[in-house]
């Protein structure tokens, strides 16, 4: 065999590689072989028919397939082992099926693991943005947790207002002749359609009113959409939100604090603990940026490939859960399907370049962490009552990246940005303040293990 070995970047290799003719006479021996052992042909035992009198019942397509296959694998395995190069994905070949008695070449273009050169990273200058808890942001939680006790009040001294709870039952009728929808529906006064809200609001419980209108593109149910339609709706019933009095009381009885003053320190306490992982999560960020942009990294298609998978199939999830779709972020968001791909595609890269430094940085500073740090995490996890715990992988993961940060800030001049510097990282970071889950890194899993 005879072959060359062209970079074509850091992450992919050309070999061009010639197979004797005596080696493919060998292989395609072995490919009839193996069809040989498996056909029956009449008065023979299988495997016992002589070889003339065989071909006859065996595929020549079939035998030069297998015997290609046989000649192509080991061939590139040999010449990857001569060049000391270790690829990233199994290698695959797609192209011309060797001749039986002919010399066999054939190129193959092979993905290595990604390759990393890191810049400088002896010391850094970084800014940490330091947020300020404000008596709005405690009013706003305070707003969200007393919303659970909310208790709908019966309206029977006036008309429907926006924001009123209502049951109301609802009768389209299309004006083509098809199929009528009939339905009892409970909605929110002010948050339906324009032309359904400009009906109700105003009219008492028990009323019916009737109208002609015509259903908007997006109505929910799309076999009226855009239909002109005789409406009827009666407001069946109506309910109001009514609020409980926030006082010591109020959160004595259902919070558990003793006064209001308290609840609020809490909620200030809460806030300011999530704002200083927010500031501390967004300088590392900081930190492994300034690597990501000082390196040279090369990534293979693959590991691109399976990152954008990844980010595309979390996404998708995201938005199901939320009640959504693609098709619905499309449409709200004025994207195109390339160009929201195109995003992602991006953040993956992202994402996969900040995992594969952290992981050199990792192993160059010899970054290891102990079976009783790792018990420790593990005891922690459990007694947290997570409902999906990390592996003893994950937590050896995040414990090796906690130190490698610790020892990266260490080198690091930090300046404390007051919040009215840096209120775009605030806005642009979305989570609940009171969650500190929504604060995790988000990371790729390792890369696919070399053969």
């Amino acid at each position: 065999m005879q072959f060359t070995a062209e970079r074509k970047n850091p992450c992919e290799v050309a070999l061009h590689i010639k197979i004797e003719e005596e080696e493919v006479s060998k292989a395609f021996d072995k490919a009839f072989h193996d069809y040989a052992t498996a056909v029956q042909v009449p008065g023979f035992r299988k495997g016992k028919a002589p070889r003339p009198i065989l071909e006859r019942y065996v595929d020549a397509e079939k035998v030069r397939e297998r015997a290609t296959s046989k000649l192509v694998l080991p061939a590139i395995l040999d010449a990857l082992k001569k060049e000391d190069l270790n690829p990233y994905t199994y290698p695959h070949y797609e192209g011309d099926l060797a001749v039986n008695g002919q010399p066999f070449e054939f190129e193959a273009t092979i993905e290595l693991p990604p390759s990393i050169i890191l810049g400088p990273h002896e010391h850094f200058d970084l800014e940490r943005t330091v947020y300020t808890v404000t008596e709005e942001e405690i009013d706003e939680l305070i707003g969200s947790q007393m919303s659970r006790y909310t208790r709908l009040i019966p309206v029977t001294d006036r008309s429907a207002e926006s924001g009123d709870l209502a049951v109301v039952e609802l009768s389209l009728t299309p004006k083509d002749g098809s199929e009528p929808l009939e339905s009892r529906e409970f909605i929110v006064v002010g948050q339906t359609f324009p032309w359904l809200d400009e009906q109700l609001i105003g009219q008492k419980e028990g009323n019916k009113k009737e109208f002609e209108t015509t259903l908007p593109e997006d109505f929910n149910v799309e076999s009226l959409r855009g239909k002109s339609v005789q409406c009827a709706v009666q407001l069946h019933s109506l309910n109001q939100k009514q609020l409980p009095v926030l006082n010591d009381e109020f959160v004595a009885g259902n919070l558990g604090y003793s006064s209001v003053q308290e609840f609020r320190e809490h909620i200030r306490q809460q806030l300011a603990e999530s704002y200083a992982k927010l500031s501390n999560s967004l300088l590392r960020d900081r930190l492994i940026d300034q690597i990501v942009k000082s390196s040279t990294i090369s990534i293979p298609p693959e590991l691109k490939q399976r990152a954008f998978n990844n980010s595309f199939r979390n996404f998708k999830q995201r938005l199901e859960k939320e009640g959504s779709s693609v098709a619905k972020y499309l449409e709200e968001t004025k994207l195109t399907l390339d160009e929201m791909q195109q995003i992602l595609e991006n953040s993956a890269i992202e994402r996969v370049n900040r995992y594969l430094i952290e992981q050199e940085l990792i192993e160059e500073l010899k970054i290891e962490v102990t079976e009783a740090e790792i018990d420790a995490e593990m005891q922690n996890e459990l007694s947290s009552n997570r409902r999906d715990p990390p592996s003893r992988n994950e937590i050896i993961s995040l414990l090796k990246r906690d130190k490698l940060y610790r020892e990266m800030l260490s080198r690091a001049s930090i300046t404390d940005v007051p919040e009215s510097s840096g209120k775009s990282d605030k806005k642009q970071v979305e989570l609940d303040p009171l969650d500190p889950e929504a604060l995790t890194s988000e990371t790729i899993g390792d890369p696919a293990p070399a053969i």
